[in-house]
């Protein structure tokens, strides 16, 4: 029987969460779930029938900062001392699975040892070079009170390394997709495996939470264990719905049932309890394709 750890960022939308840990439910599924150390609301209490189920509340996450890969970090390790596992998913607290518990089970099994990590393409990766090239310090004081004197005082602080000639990882392939990740047990001990070299790289580093995975596995032997899906797009790689064409990412709506029922993918975000009428259509129907099992 495959075991699967699913590692989850979660600071609000308790309700989804909620609907995310049901649906999960599984013998086969451990869950590990990451509350914002700065959430005011105490998270709430989850009793789960067959999942063994982990919580922590230690790392204050911030849009933008480095301390988002502290808590990806955090969560790989925390998880994989108590592995191994066949596969590690990791999903925000917004998301949901668009498949039965059964489906993702025979799905990775038939894929096994793929690493399920999306990957922009050249001129992407290229563009974003600039966020883990210089040291952007003050990222974690944009969402203050003075944030917009931080902005001004970031993009100082960025002209004036380029004066200088600062660029540090100049020697590295950098690559960037999505954060959200399905990988091996063996890739996850190769990623905490050098995480010191990992804080070195991405330490006052911009939003690099999308590129610190992918960078790794571009420059290793991962690299040939990728998966590629018939149908092209960095999101398909690592089989999430995520729609950035119509939002930033776009929350799913009602409307977005039938597309969601049909997709290949395993799971989409970002939901949102202001549209709760596709959240539990989403849920309903995953609940019944689970129920089949039992």
């Amino acid at each position: 029987m495959s075991k699967h750890a699913f590692l989850i960022m979660a600071h609000n939308e308790y309700d989804i969460l909620n609907k995310l840990l049901l649906l999960l439910d599984d013998e086969r599924n451990d869950i590990f779930i990451h509350y914002d150390k700065k959430c005011k609301l105490p998270p709430p209490s989850i009793e789960l029938k067959y999942s063994n189920i982990h919580v922590f509340k230690k790392v204050d996450v911030g849009w933008g900062e480095d301390s988002q890969i502290e808590c990806e970090m955090f969560l790989f390790n925390e998880a994989y001392k108590k592995g191994p596992f066949d596969y590690y998913h990791l999903l925000s607290g917004v998301d949901l699975p668009l498949k039965s518990n059964d489906y993702i089970h025979d799905f990775f099994d038939q894929n096994k040892g793929k690493e399920f990590v999306g990957i922009m393409d050249e001129q992407s990766c290229f563009i974003c070079y600039k966020r883990v090239c210089y040291y952007y310090f003050f990222v974690r004081y944009e969402r203050r009170k003075w944030g917009r004197f931080i902005v001004w005082l970031n993009k100082i602080s960025v002209k004036f390394q380029k004066m200088v000639g600062i660029n540090r990882n100049k020697d590295v392939i950098f690559k960037k997709g999505a954060n959200w990740v399905s990988v091996t047990q063996s890739f996850v001990e190769y990623i905490l495996s050098n995480r010191e070299i990992i804080k070195q790289m991405f330490c006052y580093t911009y939003c690099a939470d999308e590129m610190f995975i992918q960078t790794l596995l571009y420059n290793s032997g991962f690299k040939d264990c990728l998966y590629i899906p018939k149908e092209a797009g960095e999101h398909n790689m690592c089989v999430r719905e995520i729609d950035w064409d119509r939002g930033n990412p776009y929350i799913w709506d009602n409307g977005d049932f039938e597309y969601l029922k049909k997709s290949n993918n395993i799971f989409a975000r970002k939901f949102n309890s202001g549209k709760s009428e596709i959240v539990d259509k989403i849920y309903d129907y995953i609940k019944e394709s689970n129920n089949r099992r039992k």
